[in-house]
């Protein structure tokens, strides 16, 4: 549901709404946080009469001590405050019930853990990372990964959460079965490049070995990721006899 924050000077209280200066926000609920990431990210934790006054607890926060979510214990009174920078699929048991802003929802990185539906295309960041899943086609997983097939289990040995032995998870797309061209990620070693003798895995964002004008892709990578690239290119000249042009 969605919990609806405008700020007036003091707090009016309606069914499903709240008012109180200058500043406004809607908050989402959702369980996509553990209880274990809840508690690295709480940065206060006091007591509130209402939902709607730690809402506004939240909102009113100082940029020293910022807050995009919050969570409230009706019976305890508690209201804890935090800046998240992931949402994650959890178990029942393992789910903390939290209000994200929805401003920023959508611009916060999700841990996908073998929930379905978790990866999803139409947002951009949404989409899966290596080991994350479960998945269902290529494009729903972030640049330089396919979707695998049952290898959250079988390949990765992933377990807990949400994971079961069918679910799919995505991996790099440059392997020996299916070997990647100079330029092409994301391979994890030179077995994933073709002709892989001599074709070599290394750093995408290297700009020196993938320069901008042969290469524009490689701002689509992280820094983590690597790509084939074959030695002789023409910001890299070989000598006569080289192999790699």
């Amino acid at each position: 549901g969605l919990l609806v924050l405008q700020l007036i000077q003091s707090l009016l209280l309606h069914p499903g709404h709240v008012q109180a200066d200058s500043k406004e926000g809607m908050f989402a609920k959702t369980i996509n946080m553990s209880n274990s990431e809840w508690s690295t990210s709480t940065n206060s934790e006091r007591m509130a009469d209402t939902i709607y006054v730690c809402a506004a607890t939240c909102l009113l926060k100082k940029e020293n001590e910022p807050c995009n979510a919050f969570s409230y214990t009706e019976e305890s009174k508690i209201c804890q405050t935090a800046n998240i920078s992931v949402l994650e699929d959890s178990t029942s048991e393992e789910a903390k019930e939290i209000y994200v802003n929805v401003n920023v929802m959508h611009n916060i990185d999700m841990r996908c853990r073998g929930g379905e539906n978790c990866c999803l295309k139409e947002r951009a960041n949404f989409l899966c990372d290596k080991k994350e899943g479960d998945c269902n086609r290529d494009d729903e997983c972030m640049h330089g990964l396919k979707c695998g097939e049952n290898s959250c289990t079988q390949k990765y040995s992933l377990t807990g959460y949400l994971f079961d032995e069918e679910d799919d998870c995505c991996e790099p797309k440059c392997t020996q079965e299916t070997p990647c061209a100079t330029g092409e990620g994301i391979c994890e070693d030179s077995t994933g490049c073709s002709n892989s003798t001599w074709v070599e895995c290394l750093l995408c964002t290297d700009t020196e070995l993938f320069t901008e004008d042969l290469f524009p892709e490689m701002s689509l990578y992280t820094e983590e990721d690597k790509c084939c690239r074959r030695p002789c290119i023409p910001s890299h000249q070989c000598e006569y006899l080289s192999i790699g042009c």
